[in-house]
């Protein structure tokens, strides 16, 4: 026997933000994620600058309430030079994008609060 009851009105209750909260919430990411991967490429080791002309940053994602936001390097190479610490570089570093995204998360909440005050006006 079984008890069924429907909870998916009492879970959409629960979404944490409106749709616009959330469209302004994935545009502040965005564009942190470009403000991340433009410091990446400061960053980056220059042998022939492929390395850093292949930085990407793909759309946000919104899921229920997750919003999230894919950015890397996307030649074949980028996760060995990004690895590898024993290999002086004449110009930029290992770690690149993580030390990028080290510098810039304690400013995720700036960049989330100015678009929410484009969006609303407060």
């Amino acid at each position: 026997m079984s008890n069924g009851v429907n909870i998916n009105g009492f879970l959409k209750s629960l979404d944490k933000y409106s749709e616009r909260q959330q469209a302004a919430i994935a545009r502040a990411i965005e564009i942190f994620a470009w403000a991340v991967i433009g410091r990446a490429q400061e960053l980056a080791p220059v042998e022939t600058g492929a390395l850093k002309a292949s930085a990407t940053v793909e759309s946000p994602v919104i899921e229920a309430t997750n919003i999230f936001c894919t950015i890397g390097f996307n030649v074949e190479y980028a996760a060995a030079v990004h690895e590898i610490l024993d290999k002086h570089h004449p110009q930029g570093q290992a770690k690149f994008l993580e030390t990028a995204m080290r510098e810039f998360a304690p400013k995720l909440k700036g960049f989330i609060e100015a678009e929410l005050k484009k969006e609303f006006g407060t």
